[in-house]
């Protein structure tokens, strides 16, 4: 990795983890296994880091001083008072066996070929079947070991230091230790031989062979880190020899504030140091630990300070930075800072005109200051110093080539024009605002683009003035940049960005464009991606996806990126001047310029996080009570509240982990919660549950796996199957008594309503019988006498005659009303007793008939409507018999079968005429009509058969639950 850029020290983000954060104190000893927790050895015991919650070890206390990590993934730990464990799966194992109990563990290491070996101060041990054996002869040592430290070089060759003085070397392959000198432990832990290493790495490598330990962790682009004798790094940099591994100590925080000095109090001395597979850098101190990582944006000015500064691009694609607040100039090329000027100046705008010149303007207007205030820097070389306009009463903000020939200055004070060695007050267009812009962008056309507050834009070319103002789509507020890319026009103001589309701008909104407030720099890059520096930081939008957000085909920006200070942007946003404060280098680096200074990104080089976190269901807790994960934990019947923790292993920016989950028969689909690490469900109905969780880092790299945990919620006894059979069965049979109870009420209320239509057919019958009756009865007797009476003429005795017929036959029409009333209103259910009841009323009015009434089956009894409907088909039927057919038998049959019920009539009279057959009725007779009603109301059937001198058959059919009461 020879040669490969290093991150400068002061592009380094710090953060402490102490007291307050919960970290342990003495941290002595860091690893960290593949599940990417990190694991801290305390003088207390083991402690176990996520990037947010430092968890004590229960199992494993004591006085670590040494940690392991070996190819199985096994933690070892070596304890100071002597003895070691082995942590495999969350078991702690005592693996002491052959060890000193008296003895420190310093070091646990592994050689090439996986074997273990453990250096205490009794000696050398390796590790066979669980048993430590005392290092002999046999691997190499030709004399008993006194105390030894161990550690393993970047060659993964083993050496062994004993009592500071002799070095054994294992080379790496090899089974067998040897004698080395300094030459090879010198090659074994940088590659090189002893004139390729500075004296200052050689004091270092000395200072850590004298200590009996190393201190060496090589990083991720092949540099040494170190803390003895004091926090530094080692890299290999170019020299005349060709290469030369060199010291780059800590900076004096004098000339880098912020950026360290801590290590110099006694609290903070290093006593472990740690890379992870991250790449960042952990140091254990007294105090807690620090974590050490490299910062996304690399800062312009890293040894000093450029505030608020002003930067343009010139011709060659360099990037000049120029403090506003008295600091020196920069020139940054291929991302390689020089400082051009280190003479301090007052810097409010610098730019490269079309020529390639660049101009430098001064801010500070007070005399004698604004004599010689603007400077120009030709591009073959020599200078040139304008004064500033009387006019210029304030600050100024930009300067621009002019269409018309000479330049334009613009101020709050308005736009002043340089041309011919002379300056003019405007620019001599009467169509531009008369107040001065925020801006002034030039276009690869001539043309000049003017940035105002308020909403308003101006385009000044060599033919004209074009304003765009609200009625052009502009609503951004104060317009604090104006930048160009081809053909297309962006422009950045309080309220986001809008981007220029035929005469009209267009405002990026959804999702994002809310969060694009306070925008005072935008650069659409050479490969069509946008970037913003805004209040919330430095956004970065894929080209695709703001695209789609423009075209309102999508609202919310899926792939956009916030770089913020703890990226190293540098400070908060710069209010109005300077500006441009975002600018696109000649190979594609965009450099931002915020209030603390200025910072770059290569977006060609990916600085992402690629490391998938990986995710973790810590414990699930109900109504208080924490159950154990195992097999999946059973939670008590009628649980209340249940959260379930989880967490990631991510340690370069935990507190932007976010996390969606997902409970399996619950969420239909995945809930996003954010960096929340726990997850609440209320009153969960019993049955299995399964509950994913999934984890992505900064990045937005997703963990490959799921985290998974499965429960159950016990049922109580009234949510088991069992009591909702029973429940179910009771409530049916609450239903079926109701429903008997509603018949009986209803067949009681039936019954009361027939009683009284029977007692009123009662009552009309004996009011016909004793008042009409009798009075047609005395009317024929009347009429009889009159016909017989000789004195009346013969033609009126038999009109007499005709009328006492007549009055006869209605005197027997009235006597079957009242038959048919009085047998109507019998209440009995026996149909066998009333058909024979019907049969002598009817022998009455007509004897000699022969009436059977027969039963077969065993007689049910009947409901009542029912049974009312049966007599009433039936008896019409039989006074049909009696009164039309001339019949000299009639039988009744009524047969209760198990189906149903049938009744038959049938006589040996005259029979049916054909067309009574044929339409079951005589017009205007209605008798067989209503009949047939009955019947079909019964959803029973009713048959007429017979013929002319055959007799006639009724036969009625009564489906059984209708006509029986049961």
């Amino acid at each position: 990795m020879r040669g490969k850029l290093q991150v400068p020290l002061t592009d380094l983000n710090i953060t402490v983890y102490g007291h307050k954060e919960g970290a342990p104190t003495l941290v002595v000893a860091i690893a960290q296994t593949p599940d990417g927790f990190l694991w801290l050895g305390t003088r207390a015991g083991l402690v176990r880091f996520d990037g947010v919650t430092f968890k004590s070890i229960e199992e494993v206390k004591g006085y670590i001083q040494t940690l392991f990590v070996d190819a199985r993934g096994d933690l070892w730990i070596g304890y100071r008072l002597g003895g070691a464990v082995r942590a495999h799966d969350g078991v702690y194992d005592d693996i002491s066996a052959g060890l000193n109990p008296k003895r420190s563990v310093l070091q646990i290491l592994a050689d090439a070929q996986g074997t273990l070996w453990a250096a205490t101060t009794y000696g050398l041990y390796h590790l066979s079947r669980d048993r430590w054996i005392s290092a002999s002869a046999a691997e190499g040592f030709d004399h008993a070991l006194g105390p030894i430290s161990l550690w393993s070089a970047r060659s993964h060759a083993l050496i062994a230091i004993e009592e500071g003085k002799t070095v054994w070397v294992q080379d790496s392959g090899q089974a067998h230790f040897h004698r080395a000198n300094m030459d090879e432990l010198v090659n074994a832990e940088f590659g090189v031989s002893a004139q390729h290493v500075s004296k200052g790495a050689m004091n270092v490598l000395k200072a850590n062979f004298t200590d009996q330990s190393s201190t060496f962790r090589a990083d991720q682009n092949g540099a040494i880190w170190t803390f003895r004798p004091s926090f530094m790094r080692l890299t290999d940099m170019p020299s005349a020899e060709g290469h030369t591994w060199t010291t780059e100590p800590w900076p004096d925080p004098a000339a880098a504030a912020g950026s360290g000095g801590f290590f110099s109090r006694e609290q903070t001395v290093p006593q472990s140091a740690f890379i992870d597979r991250e790449g960042n850098i952990w140091v254990g101190t007294i105090d807690g630990v620090v974590r050490f990582r490299a910062n996304k944006m690399r800062s312009v000015a890293p040894d000093s300070v450029a505030l608020a500064p002003a930067m343009d691009r010139d011709a060659d694609g360099s990037v000049w930075v120029a403090s506003s607040q008295h600091g020196p100039v920069y020139r940054v090329t291929h991302g390689v800072g020089q400082t051009w000027d280190a003479g301090k100046r007052w810097v409010q705008a610098v730019r490269v005109d079309r020529e390639g010149n660049t101009w430098f303007l001064n801010n500070n207007l007070d005399v004698p200051f604004r004599e010689n205030a603007i400077e120009r820097v030709g591009v073959r070389g020599g200078t040139t110093k304008i004064s500033y306009s009387l006019g210029v009463k304030n600050a100024v903000t930009a300067w621009a080539d002019d269409p018309d020939g000479g330049y334009l200055l613009a101020s709050p004070s308005g736009i002043f024009r340089w041309l011919d060695g002379r300056w003019s007050d405007g620019a001599g267009r009467p169509e531009l605002p008369v107040d001065g812009p925020f801006r002034l962008t030039p276009d690869k056309h001539g043309g000049v683009w003017l940035a105002y507050p308020g909403n308003r834009i101006s385009h000044l070319t060599a033919q004209g003035v074009t304003n765009y103002a609200e009625k052009n789509g502009l609503a951004l507020g104060n317009i604090f940049a104006i930048t160009t890319f081809g053909d297309d026009i962006w422009a950045a103001g309080d309220r986001g960005v809008a981007k220029l589309d035929h005469g009209q701008f267009i405002r990026l909104g959804g999702d994002i464009g809310n969060r694009l407030t306070g925008a005072t720099g935008i650069v659409e890059s050479s490969n069509g991606d946008l970037w913003v520096n805004c209040d919330a930081g430095l956004y970065h939008l894929a080209s695709q996806d703001w695209g789609a957000t423009l075209r309102g085909d999508r609202q919310v920006l899926t792939a956009a990126h916030l770089y913020d200070e703890e990226d190293g942007l540098q400070g908060g946003n710069i209010d109005v001047f300077p500006g441009p404060t975002l600018v696109e280098d000649g190979d594609g680096r965009i450099f931002a310029a915020r209030l603390a200074g200025a910072s770059w990104i290569d977006p060609k080089e990916s600085s992402s996080n690629m490391q998938p976190p990986k995710v973790f269901i810590e414990t699930i807790q109900a109504d208080g009570v924490r159950y154990p994960l195992g097999q999946g934990p059973r939670l008590q019947a009628r649980t209340h509240a249940i959260r379930i923790d989880y967490t990631a292993t991510a340690l370069s920016r935990p507190e932007q982990v976010t996390f969606k989950y997902r409970l399996d028969g619950v969420d239909s689909s995945w809930q996003v919660a954010a960096r929340q690490r726990s997850a609440y469900y209320a009153d969960l109905p019993p049955g299995d549950y399964t509950f994913h969780v999934i984890a992505s880092n900064e990045d937005g790299i997703s963990s490959i796996r799921e985290g998974v945990a499965y429960f159950s919620v016990a049922p109580a006894f009234y949510q088991t199957w069992w009591f909702r059979a029973g429940y179910i069965g009771v409530a049916a049979l609450l239903l079926w008594l109701i429903f008997r109870l509603r018949v009986r009420q209803l067949q009681s209320r039936l019954r009361l309503e027939l009683r009284a239509k029977h007692e009123e057919r009662d009552r009309i019958a004996r009011e016909l019988h004793d008042t009409l009756m009798q009075g047609m009865h005395g009317l024929v007797l009347k009429l009889q006498v009159w016909s017989d009476d000789p004195s009346i003429d013969a033609k009126h005795r038999r009109s007499m005659e005709g009328a006492a017929d007549a009055t006869r036959n209605l005197l027997t029409e009235g006597r079957d009303k009242i038959v048919a009333l009085r047998s109507s209103s019998d209440e009995s259910s026996d149909l066998l007793e009333r058909f024979e009841q019907v049969g002598n009323e009817c022998l009455s009015l007509k004897p000699g008939v022969n009436v059977l009434v027969q039963q077969a089956g065993q007689r049910r009894s009947l409901a009542l409507d029912a049974a009312e409907e049966i007599f009433q088909i039936g008896r019409e039927a039989l006074r049909n018999a009696f009164m039309h057919a001339s019949a000299q038998t009639v039988s009744v049959n009524i047969d209760y079968g198990v189906a149903d019920l049938s009744l038959r009539i049938s006589d040996d009279g005259d029979g049916l005429p054909p067309e009574v057959l044929g339409k079951g009725a005589l017009p205007g007779h209605w008798g067989m009509l209503g009949m047939k009603e009955r019947a079909k109301n019964l959803g029973g059937k009713l048959v007429l058969s017979g013929g002319k001198l055959q007799g006639t058959t009724v036969q009625l059919t009564v489906p059984g639950k209708t006509a029986y009461a049961n």
